[in-house]
């Protein structure tokens, strides 16, 4: 199997390989997300995003919470 491929909703995804113009379009929009989002968002480029024990799939590009931002309270329930 290719080394970036990808289970998806049970179809497997067989990921392109990544040049010089695809990374930086990536860098782009990630410093466009993360300029524009509010203080308790970040954008972030090819972070692994573990879902379960094996699924695991590696987004472009991705906005999750910075803990820094808001503290432990994102935590609780």
């Amino acid at each position: 199997m290719p080394p970036r491929t990808e289970l998806i909703d049970g179809a497997l995804v067989f990921a392109a390989q990544r040049g010089k113009w695809h990374s930086r379009v990536t860098s782009l929009l990630a410093a466009e997300l993360d300029s524009q989002a509010p203080a308790e968002l970040r954008a972030d480029r090819q972070m692994t995003v573990k879902l379960a024990k094996r699924q695991a799939p590696e987004p472009d590009v991705l906005v999750d919470i910075d803990l820094t931002a808001v503290g432990r309270r994102a935590l609780r329930p």
